[in-house]
This record gives C-alpha cells, structure tokens and sequence, in this order.
C-alpha cells in the first residue's frame, strides 16, 4: 500500500543534490530537465558540440543529465525488506 510513498522518499533523498535544477521525482516516476535552450543559431540551424558536428549542444547536454540521474541512482544499494 505505501510503495509509491517509500519509493518517492527513497528516490527523493537519492537525488537530493539535484532537486530542482536537474530532476523532479514525483510519485513513481522522475523528470529529468532538459536545457533552458535549444542553441538556435541565426540561420535557424542549432549549435553542434565542438569534439563532435553531428550532436546538438542540447541534446549533448541532455545526455549528461540523464546520466548524472542514473549515476546517482546506480551509487546506491536499495534492499527490499520482506
């Protein structure tokens, strides 16, 4: 009956560092942000990342936001309790 609280509790106190500014748990799921922006340029193309031209600087930064929450999520050892 208390899942979904315990879960939201345990996955609360987990991303703590990076509640709001990165993720929002909420319940049984968790947003991730993206970026505020998409780097639009002028000629209405989107900036790419330096070491690579074929990734989108927001997608890029996107990715490493969700692999900072599933790192988080990863360190820590949950255990369920019969």
């Amino acid at each position: 009956m208390n899942a979904s609280a315990i879960f939201h509790k345990d996955v609360t106190f987990i991303l703590k560092p990076e509640i709001p500014n990165m993720a929002w748990p909420f319940m049984d799921d968790c947003s991730i942000k993206g970026p505020e922006t998409q780097y639009e340029t002028d000629s209405r193309d989107y900036k790419m990342i330096t070491d690579n031209n074929q990734m989108q600087r927001f997608i890029w930064e996107h990715l490493n936001n969700v692999h900072c929450i599933l790192h988080h999520l990863s360190k820590e050892t949950l255990h369920c309790h019969p």
